[in-house]
């Protein structure tokens, strides 16, 4: 099966290398998606520095908790 679809390329931060948060943007290049996730990063840090884990309205704007049956293979 071919799908020509272009990939949407998303910033994720991973937890024990698992996909743990996700953004929401979409991203003109990879590049882009990797400033996002190490500005969200930093914020998280801030919010959680024990490493917890945050709920998702505590999370910085366009980002959503990891959900595999949503977001899929990342």
């Amino acid at each position: 099966m071919y799908d020509a679809s272009r990939p949407r390329l998303r910033g994720v931060i991973r937890h024990d290398s698992y996909p743990w948060y996700v953004c929401e943007h979409d991203h003109p290049d990879p590049d882009a998606a990797r400033v996002c996730s190490k500005n969200a990063l930093a914020a998280i840090r801030k919010l959680d520095p024990e490493d917890h884990g945050l709920h998702t309205s505590d999370l910085p704007a366009g980002w959503c908790a990891y959900n595999k049956a949503y977001h899929g293979r990342l």
